[in-house]
């Protein structure tokens, strides 16, 4: 039962990494000095031209079974420990939820500013952005809340340009998301989502790497019902319904991953897994019936075939397909 004073669902267990993992934290050879260090705030509190006030900023990251020897999450964790005033990671009941700790841990600028959120069960990636977003309010006051995903990195260039870009930014009184550039892979290409001269307003933006107003989440949250994919989809609509825009930055990148990465023929490819198609297909046909967009049937099929296309177990991707259609009448009878 959702409790509005905790911010957090019976069977969920909040820890924080600095007082539970001491032992472990003082044995850190991760980067980021010692504990006491003063964090190196958004965009930088020195800054004539900050507009964000540095100790308004925090971040929520969300973990699945992270594949944790490839460094991404302990490079995440570092990043964030320098620029940001706490880091909440709301983890979908890992295997490995304390290896997750301890790299938490030993990366951390300072351990005691993070805490480590578990679930009692893989709840998706809506449910535990919006566990993360009501820990962040419950601990403090921030004015953005950054969100993240477990395989985001950032760029020794991100920073820097973040804060070079933000005079760029016109009424970011009225920005309800303001958001880091990204590679997007298409067929097995990929291109800058944002590749035009500056920042610029877009219709919707990945969740990982979106720096989103507090105040927004007053009115609306992430939709639970849709699990997985087109989560962010429908909550950039949302937003822009309450009036904000939706501003993508252009110099200022993560490194982000999309799909699995596999090289066939001398060539990179992208796919998902095929039982994510499930959630692909449904949640398609659910936004063009609740938005009467063929956009989003469009971006559907596309990652569908996607995984025909390089071959990726083409006849299970399939199958989850069209079951995912098929389960969206029954998904949209139970809309409130």
């Amino acid at each position: 039962m959702w409790n509005p004073t905790l911010g957090t669902k019976e069977g969920s267990v909040d820890r924080n990494v600095g007082r539970d993992l001491a032992a472990t934290s003082s044995e850190k050879s991760g980067p980021g000095g010692s504990p006491d260090s003063p964090a190196v705030l958004l965009p930088g509190s020195t800054s004539a031209d900050s507009r964000i006030p540095p100790e308004q900023a925090f971040a929520v990251t969300v973990t699945f079974n992270p594949k944790l020897e490839d460094g991404r999450l302990s490079s995440q964790v570092a990043a964030v420990s320098r620029r940001f005033g706490l880091h909440v990671i709301v983890d979908n009941h890992s295997e490995n939820l304390l290896e997750i700790a301890a790299i938490v841990a030993r990366s951390a600028l300072d351990p005691s500013r993070v805490h480590l959120v578990e679930l009692d069960r893989n709840a998706g990636i809506a449910r535990a952005l919006n566990e993360g977003v009501a820990k962040c309010r419950k601990l403090g006051n921030p004015r953005w809340i950054l969100t993240l995903d477990q395989d985001t990195t950032f760029p020794d260039t991100a920073f820097p340009a973040l804060e070079r870009e933000l005079p760029e930014v016109k009424d970011l009184e009225r920005t309800g998301i303001l958001a880091f550039n990204y590679f997007e892979h298409r067929f097995n290409s990929s291109r800058p989502y944002n590749h035009s001269t500056g920042p610029a307003p877009m219709h919707s933006i990945i969740t990982s790497g979106n720096l989103v107003r507090t105040d927004i989440f007053d009115k609306i949250r992430f939709d639970e019902r849709l699990f997985l994919y087109f989560v962010d989809v429908d909550f950039c609509r949302r937003v822009r319904a309450l009036g904000y825009s939706i501003v993508v930055l252009r110099q200022t990148f993560i490194d982000h991953e999309e799909g699995v990465r596999a090289v066939r023929h001398g060539r990179p490819q992208y796919y998902l897994d095929p039982a994510r198609l499930f959630y692909v297909s449904r949640n398609g046909c659910v936004m063009f019936a609740r938005y009467h967009t063929l956009q989003d049937l469009v971006i559907a099929a596309y990652l569908v075939a996607m995984n025909m296309v390089t071959g990726a177990r083409p006849i299970a991707s399939l199958r989850e397909a069209i079951r995912g259609a098929l389960a969206a009448p029954s998904f949209l009878r139970a809309e409130p």
